[in-house]
């Protein structure tokens, strides 16, 4: 007899997966060195650029747009990972100015 996994622990899997991403993501984002907020973003384009062409390739008559709708929609998280590291770098861009700034006032 097969079992069947519950719907409710799938999801659970897959919302703790995506929450592991985000929560990585910003403390990437948040490290001295600017291109380790970048590492998700490129393995999630890798991964859509990888998804678009096994679509492609699998259809029978592949057009512009069976293999362009696919990969818009898996640079969503690519997209969502480019805004968290954005956001990130702002935020210390601006906590550096006014660090440089109160520095200058106390000159």
């Amino acid at each position: 007899m097969r079992t069947v996994t519950p719907i409710w622990i799938t999801y659970a899997i897959y919302a703790a997966i995506v929450l592991a991403a985000i929560f990585g993501q910003i403390f990437l984002s948040r490290a001295r060195n600017k291109l380790l907020g970048l590492i998700l973003p490129t393995l999630s384009l890798i991964v859509a650029v990888i998804t678009s062409l096994i679509v492609g390739l699998r259809l029978v008559t592949p057009s512009f747009t069976s293999v362009l709708l696919p990969f818009l929609l898996c640079n969503i998280p690519t997209a969502v990972l480019l805004l968290i590291y954005a956001v990130c770098r702002a935020h210390i861009r601006r906590r550096r100015d006014i660090d440089a700034m109160s520095a200058q006032d106390l000159e």
